[in-house]
């Protein structure tokens, strides 16, 4: 059967217009198979699991209970496996754990019994990025370049950007937009159809980073790859408000505690600056409160934050808490592995993983309390009411008790 010449034109303009940037110079982002009401937006973050990695916008990675919730004993109450080696952080709403795999799927798995409810084969793989959950949306970056849209009950896909560059850090929701990390860049998508909104770039070679957008209010705070500089941006239209060096590679996620933004590197300095200004307020350096001989130190995962106290952990294995207003040690306690993800806090006990451990720490002086062996953990775990959940290199969610 000959085709005619006209189709054949026709085909190829309408191949051409699929490539077609958002905005030109902007990332490629596909168009909505879907956009999503705003009705399946509306409940936002389910503030009675831990939707997001570092439970809200402000990353502070502590549940809100204040200690009223069933203390946590360390039992293993069940274990999944996903199929393969897990390196993101499980997410909880709604009685519903979203967790990525490298075996190229986002699993829904009920929070009781762990059973899988579905599952969507994004392909390739899920990398280090963990899901956020909005009401009834799952957003996700994943095979690679791409962040996409999900629906929360079945795991059907509503949309998809292609940002261009590697993504490693969990996207961050606010107020209708999802920000994005990626190597150079942060862009800023419409949740509801996935286009750009608008997106800043550095220029120059940049490691993908792990660290996630972090919203308070209006303003967005962002640190990428193997970059030196914090950047603060209206949330909204992008404009730039400020801009430090910390003079190091930036390893975490910034953290907003008040009127302060924390930021912590690659090289062990962890630094308070204003919110609104930039300007720093004090510094700390982990390095300073070891002992004569013993090998530099580094921060590997991101804080966590309660009752004014800052909680992060090393590479050399050692927990440390910081005054939040002055910058001052509170207490250190080293346990006998890395420390790669970030801890989480439930009124006054501290969870954190070394290596292939689970340990619950007294949040007020360091104690330890109880440990509990899974497996290699390298991302944050979840609270919810009485479970932990986390996952492992091995391919295992597990809920703790």
């Amino acid at each position: 059967m000959m085709i005619r010449r006209e189709h054949l034109l026709l085909g190829m303009c309408c191949l051409f217009l699929l490539f077609l940037p958002a905005n030109p110079g902007d990332t490629f982002a596909s168009q909505p198979v879907f956009s999503i009401p705003a009705s399946w937006l509306a409940a936002g973050l389910d503030t009675s699991g831990w939707p997001t990695s570092g439970y809200n916008t402000e990353h502070s990675a502590a549940y809100p209970s204040q200690g009223t919730l069933p203390a946590l004993h360390g039992h293993l109450l069940w274990q999944q496996n996903t199929g393969g080696p897990v390196f993101s952080s499980p997410v909880l709403s709604n009685g519903t754990i979203y967790i990525g795999s490298t075996g190229g799927n986002l699993l829904a798995l009920d929070a009781q019994t762990g059973v899988v409810r579905w599952r969507h084969a994004i392909g390739q793989f899920l990398n280090d990025s963990a899901p956020v959950v909005v009401g009834r949306v799952v957003f996700v970056g994943a095979n690679r370049t791409w962040v996409y849209a999900l629906d929360a009950t079945n795991g059907h896909q509503l949309w998809a950007a292609n940002m261009q560059e590697i993504i490693k850090a969990a996207p961050t929701y606010a107020n209708g937009i999802v920000v994005v990390n990626s190597s150079n860049s942060a862009t800023a998508l419409d949740a509801h159809t996935g286009l750009v909104r608008w997106k800043f770039h550095e220029i120059g070679f940049g490691w993908p980073t792990t660290a996630s957008p972090t919203v308070q209010g209006q303003i967005v705070y962002v640190a990428l790859g193997d970059k030196t500089i914090v950047f603060a941006f209206n949330l909204q239209t992008g404009q730039k408000i400020w801009a430090y060096n910390a003079g190091d590679r930036l390893i975490s996620t910034p953290l907003v505690v008040g009127q302060q933004v924390i930021i912590g590197t690659w090289k062990g300095k962890i630094e308070a600056v204003n919110a609104a200004s930039g300007t720093q307020i004090w510094h700390y350096n982990i390095n300073e409160a070891l002992p004569r001989g013993m090998s530099i130190d580094g921060i590997a995962g991101s804080f966590a934050t309660s009752n004014d106290t800052i909680f992060v952990g090393t590479f050399n294995g050692n927990i440390v808490a910081i005054d939040a207003a002055t910058g001052r040690l509170r207490w250190a306690h080293l346990i006998d592995a890395p420390v790669l993800g970030t801890p989480v806090i439930e009124g006054n006990t501290l969870y954190v993983s070394g290596g292939q451990t689970l340990y619950a720490l007294a949040a007020s002086s360091g104690k330890p309390l109880w440990h509990l062996a899974l497996g290699d953990i390298r991302s944050e775990p979840a609270l919810s009411i009485g479970r932990l959940y986390v996952a492992t290199v091995q391919g295992d969610i597990d809920a703790v008790e």
